[in-house]
């Protein structure tokens, strides 16, 4: 083979590589372990930029930030449209069911009913989580799944391969 097949095949994977990055999948690191188990500070994920709904409980997806539209933030939805969301002593209930229990004593909400045009997500966050709700419109993609993994303790003295989590690959 001549050296311009070898660039002709080099251009191609190059423009289908970008082509698939900038209309369909988008990656992101997972920066803290607010939406753990699942997901882990260390992880890689692709997320799909073309999400529709029906959407379900336990979905992760990337949320637009109403401050920075331009900051794409990782969430798990924890209440659909019709759901009464209320948190007490810490506590997360969802239709009167205990979900999740990661908030602060302090942290209070509801007794509130999502709207038909939006859900509740719980967003990654290195303090605390946050308990949001999100429209449809903000709702940026779904998350496809893990495609690499890496423990998070910066430990110069250990080669990278070493700290590469081989069985979170492909989990999600």
């Amino acid at each position: 083979m001549s050296w311009r097949s070898y660039f002709n095949t080099l251009f191609l994977l190059i423009f289908f590589i970008l082509i698939v990055r900038i209309f369909f999948v988008t990656p992101y690191k997972v920066l803290s372990d607010g939406l753990a188990p699942v997901l882990k500070s260390g992880d890689y994920i692709f997320m799909s930029r073309w999400s529709s709904a029906p959407y379900e409980r336990g979905d992760f997806v990337g949320v637009l930030s109403r401050n920075e539209q331009r900051t794409l933030r990782l969430a798990r939805i924890v209440a659909l449209p019709g759901d009464h969301v209320e948190v007490l002593q810490g506590r997360l209930y969802v239709n009167q069911k205990f979900a999740r229990d990661p908030f602060s004593e302090k942290y209070r909400l509801g007794p509130a009913i999502v709207p038909p045009e939006g859900v509740f997500v719980l967003v990654e966050s290195a303090a605390a989580p946050e308990l949001l709700p999100v429209t449809y419109d903000q709702i940026r993609g779904r998350a496809l799944g893990v495609w690499f993994s890496v423990e998070s303790k910066e430990v110069i003295s250990e080669p990278v391969w070493t700290k590469i989590r081989w069985s979170r690959i492909g989990l999600l």
